[in-house]
C-alpha cells in the first residue's frame, strides 16, 4: 500500500472515530450530559495548553470592565461567603465569573472558539488524549447557536476552557490596562490578588532559591513576564507582612537618615562579609520597602532592651538580613 493511500485510509478512519463520538453525544442527549458534562467541561480547561488556544485571549479592557461592573452586585455574597468556608466562596466566585463572561459572550466569539476546537480535534484525535478530544467535540457542539442538545445556550462561564481564558485575560488587563486597579476598585483588586497568591508565591520562592545575588533575582523577575506579574501582584501583601514583622520586633522606619548611596554601600559590604545562601525572599522585599522614598530609611528599635540601629542589628537580621537598592527599580517604585 502506498503512503498516499495509507494516509487517505487513516483520515477516513479518524473521521469515522470523530463522527462516532459526535453521534454518541447528540443521540445520548440529556442522559449523556448528566453523566459526562461536568467531567468534560472541567477537562476542557486543559485545552488552554494546546497550540490552537495558546495565543487566544479576550479583550483585556472589556474583560476588566465586565469584572468591575458585576463585582458590586456580588460584593455582599462574597462577604458572607468569606465568613463561612472556601467551598462557599468558590461557588460565589463561579457565579460571579459566569455573569462577567455573559457580558463578553457574542456569536463571533463562540464561532471563533468553535473553529479552534475543530482544528484541535482534526490535529489531535488520532494521537492526543481521548478525553481532551471528547471534551473539545462536546464543547464545540454546545457552543453552536443551533445545537439541540440543550434547550438554552450553554453559558461560557461553565466551560473550563473559557474560565481559564477569562482568568488569563484578567491577569493581562490588571498588568496592562492603564489605571486598572482604579477601574477594578480596591476590593476586586484584593480578590484578584488573593486568588493568585499561592501560585505567585510558589513562583517567587522558586526564583529566589535559584538566584545567586539580588541583581540576579532582579534580572529573573524583570525578564520573565509571568514572574514580573507575580511580583507586582503580591508586592502589597509582602510589604504588609514585612511591616507587621518589624512591628512585632518593635521597630519602625525613619526615612532619610542615610542617603541611598551610603546605605547601599554598607549593605553591600554586609552581604559580602556575612550573608550567604540559602536565600530568603524577605531580603528582596526589604529593597522595595526602601524604594518607597528616594532616600533609604533606617530601622530604629522602639524598645531599649532590643538595642538600637538599622536593619543590620543582630535581632532583626534574623528575619530580614539584607538591604539593597537596585537602581533600575527605583523609577518603577516611584510610579507605582
Amino acid at each position: 500500500m502506498t503512503r498516499k493511500r495509507k494516509n487517505r485510509r487513516n483520515r477516513r478512519t479518524d473521521f469515522a472515530a470523530v463522527q462516532e463520538v459526535t453521534e454518541r453525544i447528540i443521540s445520548g442527549g440529556a442522559d449523556y450530559l448528566d453523566e459526562n458534562i461536568i467531567r468534560l467541561m472541567q477537562a476542557s480547561g486543559e485545552l488552554r495548553d494546546e497550540r490552537e488556544f495558546a495565543d487566544f485571549t479576550l479583550d483585556p479592557q472589556q474583560t476588566l470592565e465586565a469584572a468591575a461592573h458585576h463585582f458590586a452586585r456580588f460584593r455582599r455574597r462574597f462577604s458572607r461567603a468569606a465568613r463561612r468556608d472556601k467551598d462557599k466562596a468558590a461557588m460565589v466566585y463561579d457565579d460571579y465569573r459566569i455573569a462577567a463572561l455573559e457580558d463578553l459572550d457574542t456569536p463571533q466569539l463562540r464561532e471563533e472558539v468553535r473553529r479552534r476546537l475543530d482544528r484541535f480535534v482534526a490535529r489531535a484525535h488520532h494521537r492526543g488524549a481521548p478525553y481532551k478530544v471528547e471534551a473539545a467535540i462536546l464543547l464545540s457542539i454546545l457552543l453552536d447557536a443551533e445545537q439541540k442538545v440543550t434547550k438554552k445556550p450553554v453559558p461560557l462561564g461553565i466551560c473550563g476552557l473559557m474560565t481559564v481564558i477569562y482568568e488569563d485575560t484578567l491577569d493581562r488587563a490588571m498588568a496592562e490596562v492603564p489605571d486598572a486597579q482604579e477601574i477594578a476598585g480596591e476590593e476586586l483588586t484584593e480578590l484578584w490578588r488573593s486568588r493568585r497568591m499561592e501560585k505567585d508565591m510558589a513562583a517567587l520562592t522558586a526564583a529566589t532559591k535559584k538566584a545567586k545575588s539580588l541583581d540576579d533575582l532582579e534580572r529573573r523577575i524583570t525578564s520573565d513576564p509571568d514572574l514580573s506579574l507575580a511580583w507586582r501582584c503580591q508586592q502589597p501583601h509582602l510589604l504588609k507582612a514585612l511591616n507587621d514583622e518589624l512591628a512585632h520586633l518593635g521597630a519602625d522606619f525613619v526615612p532619610g537618615y542615610f542617603t541611598a548611596e551610603e546605605a547601599t554601600l554598607a549593605m553591600d559590604r554586609m552581604e559580602e562579609e556575612h550573608l550567604s545562601k540559602p536565600w530568603h525572599l524577605s531580603r528582596y522585599i526589604m529593597t522595595v520597602t526602601f524604594r518607597q522614598s528616594c532616600r533609604l530609611p533606617v530601622v530604629r528599635c522602639r524598645s531599649r532592651s532590643r538595642g538600637c540601629g538599622y536593619v543590620g542589628n543582630s535581632e532583626s537580621s534574623k528575619s530580614f538580613p539584607h538591604i539593597h537598592q537596585p537602581s533600575s527599580w527605583a523609577a518603577g517604585a516611584r510610579s507605582g
